[in-house]
């Protein structure tokens, strides 16, 4: 017996489109992973903050350092796990969260200066 993939994948239409960001944002404030899954991961590792703020890996770096033109206070910074010198960070989920809003709010706020 043969089984349509779509049939079994599809979901629900939504009155309006959202774009992947918008998704992104919804899925982490009702507390879901990036799968759709149920998550209650508080930490983030590096990989996994990248994969949630859209940032690239470059980009993070110079938002993290204070030295760097790019840098913004706003963006979690992270902390050690251990206490050697080569510990990875690891990154509360809340606080990348929101940056997330932050910047969505700073953009609403500047497209709604330019309409009046």
């Amino acid at each position: 017996m043969l089984i349509d993939k779509k049939a079994v994948h599809s979901t629900p239409v939504e009155p309006r489109e959202r774009n992947s960001g918008e998704m992104a944002l919804i899925r982490t404030r009702t507390n879901t992973d990036e799968r759709g899954e149920a998550s209650d991961d508080l930490v983030l590792r590096f990989a996994e903050l990248l994969s949630l703020t859209k940032v690239g890996r470059s980009k993070a770096y110079a938002m993290m350092n204070p030295k760097d033109p790019g840098f913004d206070p706003d963006f979690p910074n992270g902390f050690a796990l251990f206490d050697t010198p080569r510990s990875p960070k690891a990154f509360w989920r809340h606080e990348a969260v929101a940056w997330l809003e932050g910047r969505s709010n700073k953009f609403i706020s500047k497209n709604e200066g330019k309409k009046q």
